[in-house]
């Protein structure tokens, strides 16, 4: 990983959180008049809650996560003003190029606005928008633009589920943000943003270096999800069967192969034990 680079990441969350502050919200109105569709003019609170996120006139930023070689430093607050002047300082002083997913198209114009809404000087290295096309690769690394190439985008979550089978949006999802904020859960949220650093940094190197891709390791707790389906272990030939197929997402130790052919002896000798059910499409490992 190229250490001339500063990772960063964002999370925001709406405006306002209360149905009581939505019955007066002045850009509720403002919304309204411009809209296009049925949709838009029928747009209500939960729809705000839902979508409010994706724009800066709608929303703040509650956290920030950066990274440098690996030191991690995470900023969450619901003072928005208060996380702008702590952050404002290391985007000033940075001399790195700025390094994210999607951060061309979102994070960073969305924090130049977020400042100018809150009558601040945006940090220089905030200010793209005077930068030339051909100058960027220069201030900074986008890795969605990389992946783009000239074709499509597509999300972290789908880029990590390609090269890395995992991703961190499977158990945190973005929509949840709002809930943590709503609960007070400032630390759930700052996880939640290192981890899409995390994930961010192991795509970028699985396209640089695409032969050292690796599959995640099968673990007990994987082990522990087969052995509570095991009726799945009877619709396989052989506990090699078995193995060949686990071993297409993960890469499997030699002492895990041995307990999951007992695991599949032990069912074959106990029929009874093999009771619960497999919905359609799932893979208990």
């Amino acid at each position: 990983m190229d250490n001339n680079i500063m990772r960063f990441d964002i999370e925001t969350c709406p405006e306002i959180l209360t149905e009581v502050e939505w019955a007066t919200y002045p850009k509720r109105t403002a919304r309204e008049k411009k809209a296009e569709t049925t949709e838009d003019i029928n747009w209500t609170f939960q729809s705000y809650i839902e979508k409010a996120s994706l724009y800066p006139e709608f929303s703040k930023v509650c956290c920030v996560s950066f990274k440098i070689w690996d030191h991690v430093s995470t900023y969450s607050n619901l003072d928005e003003v208060e996380l702008l002047k702590t952050i404002a300082p290391i985007f000033e002083k940075n001399t790195r190029k700025l390094w994210g997913f999607n951060i061309y198209n979102f994070d960073i114009p969305f924090l130049w606005k977020r400042f100018v809404i809150n009558h601040m000087l945006p940090p220089k290295p905030l200010c793209i928008m005077w930068i030339k096309p051909r100058e960027i690769d220069n201030t900074m690394v986008d890795v969605m633009q990389i992946w783009k190439q000239t074709s499509f985008t597509c999300s972290l979550d789908l880029l990590s589920l390609t090269l890395l089978w995992e991703s961190p949006k499977s158990d945190w999802a973005g929509d949840n943000v709002v809930f943590a904020v709503k609960a007070g859960n400032m630390e759930w949220i700052e996880n939640y943003c290192k981890w899409d650093v995390a994930y961010t940094e192991r795509c970028y190197e699985a396209m640089l270096h695409p032969t050292r891709i690796q599959k995640p390791q099968y673990t007990k707790q994987d082990f522990e999800k087969l052995s509570q389906k095991k009726v799945y272990l009877t619709e396989f030939q052989s506990s090699n069967d078995l193995i060949t197929e686990i071993e297409k997402t993960y890469e499997v130790s030699q002492e895990m192969k041995m307990d999951i052919a007992d695991l599949r002896a032990n069912t074959e000798k106990n029929p009874t034990e093999t009771s619960n059910t497999i919905a359609d499409g799932e893979l208990p490992f």
